[in-house]
């Protein structure tokens, strides 16, 4: 029976193609009578993010932490071998720029007088050296001067290059700790895997259909001040507004014990409406080779949309008024406070809701999630050290904010002005005008919503963290993917918001639509008001709205309540040489769809038509992506309620391009149409 217990170390051969992904796992046998354990898994290849396919294959074999991985790219490789990659430039440290091509001295081939070197990667005249040298300790022998760095940039030029690679061994961040290139990228990934890994267990152990269907949730990782450092690939309006439920957290409860989870989800006190709940738990060095075991390292967070809770229609995201109509309403409290969990917390939340079996199971996962993004960091820091993840966080956090500011500065030295219209509040109320003042100078960017309506009595309020989360997108969007996303690029952003307004609203104003409408219509705005900066960076409007649609019930067959929830995504607006994306989520929202057979299965409808709306992107010379046809049987009597927007005011075009066609929605009760208002 021991010898079954025993962990075999198993071999990873990856494979990355440019069609699909192949991944292999061999585990050697134990003894010569047991047979030699081989699986394969074939995946499509994601060149979007080439890690997403090979995570996705190692998850499936249940890859070993310990197994070691052999790496290729089919597509890398041919691009070496045939050397039709893009022209580039290296930057390498004075004196060394033909170790490329010296490479370790040996010939591959012992006994051939004719034998010849391989091209060189890069040309000699393409590789271009800096003044700077630093020791085996890190200690600065020479440092380059504005001079020196002047000079190379006008080589760099010169060469007109592609891409640039720079072989440089170390920067120096705030606190002295040394990272270099090669670290910061990996640092970069490691902490971003853990808010992945975080995502995957919250997703794989998640209850309701919302979360293990949909993805409506986001992982992320924070500094001990509350900045965030790294962040998955999920939902754009929780990640940006993320930072003020960890920071309220900070301010509410100022010390924290292992073990502690704090939990939240009031608008008014760092969250952005009630259905998201946010745990935040702190994570403390256990083991740590640099002394510092014990002490606070930062926090993992993550922010779930829960299909009900509670208030005054199911799915509770109702036509409200104030926000006490929306749900049960959860300050800063600590949910687990040193590793023991308030019951009377969650039977009071659970009473509260109208499907208390979901909202337990997504509790739960959300709660595994948080342990795993703990336990992932203080491996790390348990590896490393406390001072190299600090200084390659904080260098991280630099590196943003410089990138930022080099993006902001390509930009022209401008004020522009740009408004939109949200429809109207549900409650008679509109067209309500969101406008945004921007200033772009000397890489800076102020973001000024002067102008914007006053606060509204319906629920399209939207508390600042929403405005921030928007900014905060389409700055992401403007530096590129390759930026890290954390809170360094907002350092160079100043952003205002009247208090008061439709975005800044005083409590206990209804918000239940900020969230999922306003913010998309702050991007719409923001994106028009660049366009006149970048007119060839910038799209044309894209659906702008969530299309949320909150249904709920009896279902007499299953003798239970129920409650759902879903966005509906739409057309992306057209980009200056390509047409918009049909049917995709856009800006702020990025879920899935839940598929047919698992809606049915879970809830008394049938999808009798989902589909693609032809024509519906405007007229242009580029496209924008057509939207959805989604019609509905209800099975059985169902109180429904309807978020949307955009049947008044179209999305615009740009360049000349037209607005796209107006939302629809219909309802038919016995062969009678009705035409329902957006709200």
């Amino acid at each position: 029976m021991q010898s079954q217990q025993v962990a075999r170390q198993g071999i990873v051969g990856i494979d990355i193609g440019g069609t699909f992904t192949d991944v292999v796992l061999y585990v050697p046998p134990l003894s010569s009578t047991e047979v030699t354990g081989v699986s394969m898994y074939k995946v499509p290849s994601t060149p979007h993010d080439p890690a997403q396919g090979l995570i996705e294959g190692l998850l499936a074999l249940q890859a070993e932490q310990s197994a070691v991985v052999i790496h290729g790219s089919t597509v890398a490789t041919n691009a070496l071998l045939e050397r039709k990659g893009a022209r580039c430039v290296l930057i390498t440290t004075e004196g060394f720029a033909d170790v490329l091509e010296i490479g370790r001295q040996d010939r591959p081939s012992l006994y051939d007088l004719m034998q010849q070197r391989p091209p060189v990667l890069i040309p000699r005249e393409h590789r271009l050296e800096l003044a700077e040298r630093l020791d085996y300790h890190g200690a600065i022998l020479r440092a380059p001067t504005a001079e020196d760095f002047e000079q190379l940039v006008g080589k760099v030029a010169a060469c007109k290059p592609e891409s640039i690679a720079i072989s440089l061994p170390t920067i120096k961040t705030s606190n002295q700790e040394a990272t270099d290139a090669v670290s910061l990228e990996i640092f970069k990934h490691l902490i971003s895997s853990v808010a992945e890994e975080m995502g995957v267990t919250l997703g794989r152990t998640g209850y309701s259909p919302n979360i293990k269907e949909r993805k409506d949730y986001s992982c992320a990782c924070f500094d001990a001040q509350g900045r965030l450092i790294a962040q998955a690939a999920h939902i754009p309006v929780h990640l940006g507004a993320m930072p003020a439920s960890v920071q309220t957290a900070i301010a509410q409860f100022q010390e924290f014990e292992p073990g502690d989870v704090v939990m939240l989800n009031d608008p008014y006190l760092g969250g952005t409406h009630l259905p998201d709940i946010t745990l935040v738990q702190p994570v403390f060095i256990a083991e740590d080779p640099d002394r510092s075991s014990g002490e606070l390292f930062g926090f993992v967070a993550s922010r779930a949309h829960h299909a009900d809770i509670g208030g005054m229609s199911p799915g509770s995201m109702p036509m409200s008024r104030e926000l006490f109509q929306e749900g049960i309403i959860i300050p800063p409290l600590k949910l687990v406070r040193r590793g023991i969990l308030n019951e009377e917390v969650l039977t009071l939340f659970y009473r509260n809701v109208r499907t208390p079996w979901e909202r337990r199971g997504d509790m739960d996962a959300q709660m595994a999630a948080g342990s795993v993004g703990e336990r992932r960091l203080q491996e790390m820091l348990a590896r490393y050290g406390s001072r190299t993840v600090h200084s390659h966080a904080e260098a991280l956090l630099t590196y943003s904010a410089h990138l930022t500011r080099v993006a902001l500065a390509q930009l022209p030295t401008r004020e522009v002005e740009y408004t939109d219209y949200l429809d109207d509040d549900g409650w008679g109320s509109g067209p309500l005008p969101i406008t945004a003042h921007l200033c772009i100078r000397d890489g800076t960017l102020t973001v000024d919503f002067t102008g914007s309506a006053p606060q509204s009595v319906g629920c399209v309020n939207a508390v600042q963290a929403i405005a921030h989360s928007a900014v905060f997108y389409v700055v992401r969007c403007l530096v590129g993917e390759h930026v890290p996303a954390n809170q360094g690029c907002l350092e160079p952003v100043t952003i205002d918001i009247p208090r008061g307004s439709m975005l800044n609203p005083r409590p206990p104003a209804a918000v239940a639509a900020g969230n999922v409408e306003t913010s998309q219509r702050i991007v719409d705005v923001l994106f028009g008001a660049l366009s006149q900066l970048a007119p060839e960076r910038i799209p044309a409007a894209s659906q702008g709205t969530m299309n949320n649609l909150t249904l709920g019930g009896y279902d007499p067959e299953k003798d239970t309540i129920f409650a759902y929830y879903e966005t509906m995504g739409g057309g992306m607006g057209a980009r200056l040489g390509a047409d918009g994306l049909s049917g995709v989520h856009v800006h702020m929202s990025n879920t899935r769809n839940t598929p047919v057979e698992a809606l049915e299965m879970e809830l008394p409808l049938r999808i009798r038509r989902y589909e693609l709306r032809h024509g519906s992107g405007g007229a242009g010379r580029y496209h924008r992506g057509d939207g959805l046809c989604r019609e509905i049987l209800f099975l059985v009597p169902m109180h429904v309620t309807l978020l949307t927007d955009r049947r008044q005011c179209a999305p615009y075009g740009l360049h000349g391009g037209q607005p796209g066609v107006w939302v629809s929605i219909v309802l038919n009760i016995r062969e009678l149409c009705h035409n329902f208002p957006a709200k």
